[in-house]
């Protein structure tokens, strides 16, 4: 006689149940968990192999609409800078001198500089105006214009230095030392690629500075001292359309050389709407050049800008201390970095926003930061500022004026840097969500199962019925 292994009608109910209780947590889970859907027109950055390494010690790449450093090479190790020194030099004539202001050259500013290096044979006794004498720094490289500038500024080159040192570190340049205005060599006198960029891009808010230093050639007038006029060459040769090493796309740049340093470069160029500063430090000669028109052209060729149209899209809600929910977007203008022909398949947004907002606040009013990687790799960043005002009594923008189109309720919400009250809060929500699912599946498949179950049972009924009938009721 066989076994009858059939499972009976309510364990059969119980068992669907529970399994379909488990795919429903599942499927809450799984809702929850999804990570935010990805545009197909944002093209990520990946790290490739083919990036022509410059012939140097140490190499910096920075893209300055996004802030994205692209490619590094001893970025952070101390090198000498020679006259890229310079760049601290010219950036404090223009922040603490009047350009129209005229510089009496010392004896002391003359003859403290080596003849055999770059100079503009400027006179004890000379007088060039500070516009003059700033040029001759940044095209001719002139040592003992240095030297009467520093004097000019601060009274002393000494006082001056201290200057040039207290600006590197105001700059986030801390691995930076200088011993001299001019970036003759000097033990204590270094920086790295990094801190040449962050240097460079403070200078480049200067359109004074940048004018000058993208001027191939410049001409100063006889003075008190010489009936000659001076006719100064930028030492740039990235600049000269005439010459093997010109680029187009170089805007502006800073050469420098000393036996100890070797040739060093940092550039500013503009392509395709992004802007790059490109260290090049410690190369043989003409590699800097060389090593930075591969790298321009290189980036030029591979990356594009990928400007956020709605911000909104990346917006964050935060709970405030009133009960309002607080809306941070990022500033407007906000651009991603990308290479051309890499299809990006995963985006992540990460933020560094307060928990709860527990003041009243501005539109516009910076509290936060937001990152987007495409996988690993980092591709946009900005501040997250408030959308509208909050906590006002009149506040300027409504939160329920926000316009219908823009995705605040209708995109899951990216993962952000947030704790407390805002993660017990999501937690909450996504226990009750899987929860309510539980139980709606639950009873569904309940009452379909009791319904199919009475209809069986009434079945098992009318056969037995008909089985006492007709006498085979027996067991087989």
């Amino acid at each position: 006689m066989e076994k009858n292994t059939r499972i009976q009608p309510r364990q059969w109910v119980k068992t669907m149940a529970w399994r379909w209780a488990f795919l429903a947590l599942l499927l809450g889970i799984s809702v929850f968990a999804t990570p935010v859907a990805v545009r197909a027109e944002y093209i990520g950055i990946s790290d490739p192999a083919d990036v022509p390494e410059p012939e140097a010690r140490a190499a910096y790449v920075v893209e300055l609409t996004t802030g994205i450093c692209i490619y590094g090479k001893n970025a952070d190790e101390k090198l000498y800078p020679a006259s890229t020194t310079k760049l601290m030099t010219a950036l404090l004539i223009a922040e603490h001198g009047n350009l129209s202001d005229i510089v009496t050259f010392s004896a002391h500013a003359v003859n403290s500089i080596p003849y055999d290096t770059m100079h503009i044979s400027i006179q004890p006794g000379e007088q060039l105006t500070l516009e003059q004498v700033l040029h001759a720094i940044l095209i001719q490289s002139a040592n003992e214009a240095c030297m009467g500038a520093a004097e000019h500024i601060a009274g002393s080159v000494e006082a001056f230095v201290n200057m040039m040192n207290e600006r590197a570190q105001e700059l986030g340049a801390t691995n930076t030392h200088f011993a001299n205005p001019h970036g003759l060599h000097d033990p204590e006198h270094y920086t790295t690629a990094h801190d040449l960029a962050l240097i460079m891009r403070e200078v480049l808010k200067n359109d004074v500075l940048v004018e000058v230093m993208s001027k191939p050639t410049y001409t100063i007038p006889p003075t008190n001292k010489t009936s000659t006029t001076r006719y100064l060459t930028n030492s740039n040769k990235l600049i000269h359309k005439n010459g093997q090493y010109f680029n187009d796309k170089v805007i502006c740049g800073k050469t420098g050389y000393t036996t100890p340093a070797g040739n060093t470069l940092v550039t500013y160029s503009e392509v395709n709407g992004l802007q790059y500063i490109i260290v090049i430090m410690k190369a043989g000669q003409g590699k800097t050049f060389l090593g930075t028109s591969a790298l321009l052209n290189y980036f030029a060729q591979k990356l594009k800008p990928v400007t956020v149209t709605n911000v909104f899209d990346y917006a964050v809600a935060v709970p405030s201390a009133n009960g309002e929910v607080v809306y941070l977007q990022p500033k407007e203008g906000f651009t991603l970095l990308s290479y051309r022909d890499d299809a990006m398949t995963d985006l992540r947004m990460d933020y560094s926003v307060p928990e709860v907002i527990t003041e009243p606040v501005k539109a516009g009013t910076p509290l936060g930061t937001i990152q987007v990687f495409s996988g690993d790799r980092l591709i946009g960043q900005t501040e997250m500022v408030a959308r509208a005002d909050y906590g006002f009594e009149q506040p300027v923008v409504q939160t329920t004026d926000l316009p219908r189109t823009e995705p605040v309720t209708t995109q899951p919400e990216a993962p952000r840097k947030v704790g407390g009250v805002a993660k017990f809060f999501r937690f909450v929500l996504i226990a009750l969500g899987v929860v309510v699912a539980f139980l709606a599946v639950y009873f569904v498949i309940a009452v379909i199962s009791a319904v199919r179950y009475k209809k069986r049972c009434k079945r098992l009924q009318g056969n037995f019925a008909f089985g006492e009938r007709n006498g085979s009721g027996h067991e087989e």
